[in-house]
C-alpha cells in the first residue's frame, strides 16, 4: 500500500469537559506559523474520525454518527509544513490511526486549487483538512430509512 506515518493516540485522561470545549471553540483566520506535529495530527484525527470501539464482527464505531454504521466520510490532509511528517497529501487510515501518503497528489496542487477557488487570498497555513463522502457505502440504505421502508 502507501507509505504510512503512524500517529500517537492522545492522552485520554487529559481532556476538557464538553461544555468548556464548546465555549472556547472559535474560527481562526490567524494561522500559526508552527508546523503540524504528529501529536496535533493524532489528536485531530483521533477525536474527529477515530474508533470509539470495535465489535467482534469487525463493526467499527466512530466518534461521529452514521446511519447503519456505514461512515461514508473519508478524511485527507494536505500538509504544507509538518514536524516529523513530510509535506504532501495524506489519507487517514482510521483502523491503524495512521496517515497514508498519496504519491499521486501534491500539497502544492492543493494550495493552487484553494487559491483558485477562494474569493479571498489564501492565508499561509500549515495544512488543510479535506473530506470526501463515499455515499455508495449506503447501497440504498439511506433511501429506505427516509421512505420508512
Amino acid at each position: 500500500r502507501f507509505p504510512k506515518v503512524f500517529l500517537p493516540k492522545p492522552d485520554l485522561g487529559a481532556g476538557k469537559n464538553l461544555q468548556e470545549a464548546l465555549m472556547k471553540r472559535k474560527t481562526e483566520r490567524d494561522f500559526s506559523p508552527k508546523p503540524l506535529s504528529k501529536e496535533v495530527l493524532g489528536m485531530l484525527f483521533y477525536w474527529s474520525m477515530g474508533i470509539t470501539n470495535k465489535s467482534r464482527e469487525e463493526i467499527f464505531r466512530r466518534f461521529y454518527p452514521s446511519g447503519g454504521a456505514r461512515y461514508p466520510v473519508e478524511a485527507y490532509i494536505a500538509i504544507f509544513r509538518g514536524e516529523g511528517v513530510k509535506s504532501g497529501v495524506y489519507h487517514y487510515n482510521f483502523k491503524e490511526h495512521a496517515l497514508e501518503l498519496l504519491p499521486f497528489a501534491s500539497s502544492e496542487n492543493i494550495r493552487e486549487v484553494l487559491t483558485f477557488l477562494s474569493t479571498k487570498p489564501v492565508l499561509p497555513r500549515p495544512g488543510n483538512f479535506l473530506c470526501d463522502s463515499k455515499m455508495r457505502r449506503f447501497k440504498g440504505f439511506g433511501a429506505r430509512i427516509c421512505s420508512g421502508h
